[in-house]
């Protein structure tokens, strides 16, 4: 035990390149969005497993879902995983400062490679954002599924294509749209830089034929909802679902901004505020049910 983190693995095999950067910062880290984010995961918790569930995280990272994930109602237990002693130590505190039982949250130092759990120990498996920087993810599910109880679940939020390339279309439809108009307001910078955005949200496509990029990016993929549930009954889940991460009411602005929000021009996306509107009434009337956000829940159920 050491400063509250159990230590499965020697430090010097745990450092994590992450933690050259802020990550909280960057992430925009805070304590009401930890608590936002674990009702997210509630509601996707199916009733019939009852209560005093038994939770593992994976890929915790500095504690954003950690640090409330053991005050829901129905957890009774919460082990929390990664390889970084650093970000480790920030998720105690984390945990200390705000969990309002924080004696219900183990962390613990891990190789998700090499997981120190047997057969059927979890009622649920938890993960925000880590499957798609995982190169092999299909290994890391098998590992999960071993873990799992009968009837249990596995839940990910992650990026998935169909929205990801929706966004593209807006963003692109923006530069066109900005490039062929009268009274422009976008300068050519600014419509390189979005430009530029697009070429991120469709490298699963890019890069698709040079694995060998793959290895080297932090982000590893983008998800096909589809291929993804052929996996889960190729590696024997007995069910697997993708579902939206909140209701698309705004023709996709907000997704929109929220992409260009890295590249410092969210407040670009108000110019073009028909597009949106139009695609609200025109499509989403019709279709809203069969539209992925760019980021889904992913369930897969033993």
């Amino acid at each position: 035990m050491r400063d509250g983190v159990i230590v499965f693995i020697p430090p010097e095999n745990a450092f994590n390149v992450l933690e050259k950067a802020d990550y909280d910062a960057a992430h925009g880290v805070d304590i009401a969005t930890s608590r936002s984010l674990s009702r997210l995961y509630a509601n996707h918790i199916p009733e019939e497993l009852g209560n005093d569930l038994d939770v593992v995280e994976i890929g915790s990272g500095t504690g954003l879902l950690t640090a409330s994930l053991g005050d829901l109602p129905r957890v009774g237990q919460s082990v929390a995983l990664d390889i970084s002693l650093a970000f480790l130590r920030t998720a105690h505190q984390r945990v200390m400062e705000h969990s309002a039982n924080p004696r219900k949250t183990v962390l613990a130092c891990a190789d998700l490679n090499d997981l120190p759990f047997g057969e059927s120990v979890f009622d649920v498996v938890v993960g925000n954002s880590i499957l798609h920087h995982i190169m092999d993810y299909g290994a890391l599910l098998s590992r999960l599924r071993f873990i799992l109880k009968d009837g249990g679940v596995a839940l990910f939020s992650e990026p998935c294509q169909q929205g990801k390339s929706l966004v593209a279309f807006f963003l692109g439809l923006m530069v066109q749209h900005d490039r062929r108009s009268a009274k422009p307001v976008l300068d050519e910078g600014e419509r390189k830089r979005i430009e530029g955005a697009i070429s991120v949200l469709m490298r699963e496509r890019n890069v698709a034929s040079r694995p060998e990029l793959k290895l080297k990016m932090e982000d590893k993929h983008i998800f096909m909802t589809g291929k993804l549930a052929e996996m889960a009954a190729d590696l024997g889940y007995a069910g697997f679902q993708s579902r939206n991460t909140s209701a698309v009411t705004d023709g996709y602005r907000k997704f929109a901004e929220n992409t260009l929000r890295v590249v410092g021009l969210h407040d670009r996306v108000a110019e073009f505020s028909f597009l949106f509107e139009e695609f609200q009434d025109k499509y989403l009337y019709f279709f809203a049910d069969q539209t992925e956000t760019p980021h889904q829940i992913l369930i897969f159920r033993k």
